[in-house]
């Protein structure tokens, strides 16, 4: 079933330029309107998004005051603003104020509007999955509750009934446990994206978010060197895995994913003997944006193997802590720029 997208903006030529941006993605169903009330009429008409993405400065109504009122008739879909530089700390203040998920600055980049919105899909529907998950346990407690008042007359017929039932629940709690892991995950990663930290800060706050998101013992990021090589850079390991930071095998297999610009899995019989006493997988994944490759990042399971599905979210990972750690190496190098463009000043002044 497509997932409908609703794009608000009072400029036509900019919601025709984001239909042509999403023509090619067949899962999403696009929506349009040129006003807050025309957006809030689709609402009203049961139209029920899971990214609404809205102008900043629009006429009658902001989108900021339309994102609120969106958040407060539909509050499980995703809010995006669009503005201009002039109007980012407008932008600042409805994310601090919870109305909104993210801001992308005019003029955007294609590729990053495109993974925003995707972001945004995989964040609303993490929600359904948490909210589906959130009734079935429910769902299951109130079986329970009603077994327990008619539990000493049925105990016989009722006994293999709640166990089923009961280790149905130990699951459904475990999978809402991992989904909320991964929800905070996302939240902490985008908070740091908001704002520019050091580059330290930044690999630590990336891996330990995925050592909480995939549940595993080590976390490594490896970042590129003077010589193209890859060298630590902020490591999250436990010591039992020592064998997994120096093995020779796996090195090759940290630069084919840099190179290849995809995930690496290996698991039992792929690793190294060295390695597969102390791990039973390990996947691999490359830290960068588009054709800008700046390392791997690294997960280790001792005790099981990674699925697919983790693999996938260790790149999801990855891909957003690139766009944190670019920042970061961004800033650190505004004073030597602007101390050229001082230099440069002063001998223009001077040859005047």
């Amino acid at each position: 079933m497509a997932v409908p997208i609703l794009f608000v903006d009072d400029e036509v030529n900019i919601l025709r330029s984001l239909r042509r941006l999403f023509f090619d993605v067949e899962e999403y169903e696009i929506h349009t309107a040129e006003s807050g009330p025309e957006a809030l009429a689709l609402l009203e008409q049961g139209l029920r998004p899971a990214v609404v993405v809205s102008d900043q400065r629009m006429p009658g109504m902001s989108g900021a005051e339309l994102l609120a009122e969106v958040r407060r008739r539909c509050p499980e879909t995703v809010r995006i603003i669009l503005t201009g530089y002039a109007d980012i700390d407008a932008a600042i203040e409805a994310i601090n104020k919870g109305a909104v998920f993210r801001y992308i600055a005019k003029p955007w980049n294609d590729a990053e509007f495109r993974q925003a919105i995707a972001d945004g899909v995989r964040h609303w529907r993490l929600v359904q999955e948490n909210k589906a998950l959130t009734e079935q346990l429910q769902a299951t407690n109130r079986q329970l509750a009603e077994l327990n008042e008619n539990l000493e007359r049925k105990v016989a017929e009722r006994t293999a009934e709640l166990r089923r039932a009961y280790e149905a629940n130990l699951r459904l709690t475990a999978e809402l446990e991992a989904k909320i892991r991964e929800l905070e995950g996302w939240e902490t990663l985008h908070k740091h994206i908001l704002t520019i930290h050091p580059e330290e800060k930044t690999l630590r706050v990336l891996a330990e978010v995925v050592k909480r998101v995939l549940c595993c013992e080590g976390v490594g990021i490896y970042l590129d060197d003077e010589e193209g090589g890859l060298a630590p850079g902020r490591l999250e390991y436990d010591e039992a895995l020592a064998p997994v930071r120096t093995d020779p095998e796996l090195a090759a297999y940290r630069r084919k994913a840099r190179e290849e610009q995809r995930a690496v899995l290996l698991v039992g019989e792929q690793l190294p003997r060295d390695v597969a006493a102390v791990a039973q997988s390990v996947a691999i994944a490359p830290l960068g944006r588009e054709a800008r490759m700046l390392g791997t990042v690294e997960a280790v399971a001792a005790h099981r193997k990674l699925t697919a599905e983790e693999v996938g979210k260790l790149q999801a990972l990855a891909s957003q802590g690139a766009i944190a750690l670019l920042d970061a190496r961004l800033d650190a190098l505004l004073p030597e720029l602007e101390s050229s463009l001082d230099a440069i000043l002063q001998e223009f002044d001077a040859d005047s």
